[in-house]
């Protein structure tokens, strides 16, 4: 098994690769390795954390939330830019449409 520094390390490298693979937009990627992690992080926790470890593991906490923090925001960012492109393409689609309506009737 693994030390609890190498588990640590593992799980810190999956989650640093979230805002590249958001930055990419390389979906799948990235849902298979918020998945990696969760995985990755039960096997950490179901075990007893010896008390020379748990400083490293607290650290490692803390720049988990940090950088989910980090790439949460971006994600609302990219959500909200996705809805606004969607607001802008629905009214241009019923332009669009009262357009061709207007120009059937005439």
């Amino acid at each position: 098994m693994p030390s609890i520094q190498q588990q640590i390390d593992i799980i810190l490298s999956t989650t640093f690769r979230f805002e590249e693979l958001c930055e990419t937009e390389q979906w799948d990627e990235l849902s298979v390795a918020l998945e990696q992690r969760q995985t990755n992080l039960n096997a950490l926790f179901e075990q007893e954390i010896p008390e020379q470890d748990r400083p490293v593991v607290l650290e490692a906490i803390r720049k988990i939330q940090a950088s989910d923090a980090n790439y949460g925001s971006k994600l609302t960012q990219i959500r909200d830019d996705v809805k606004n492109e969607l607001f802008k393409f629905k009214k241009q689609n019923n332009a669009a449409k009262s357009y061709a309506t207007i120009s059937q009737n005439n």
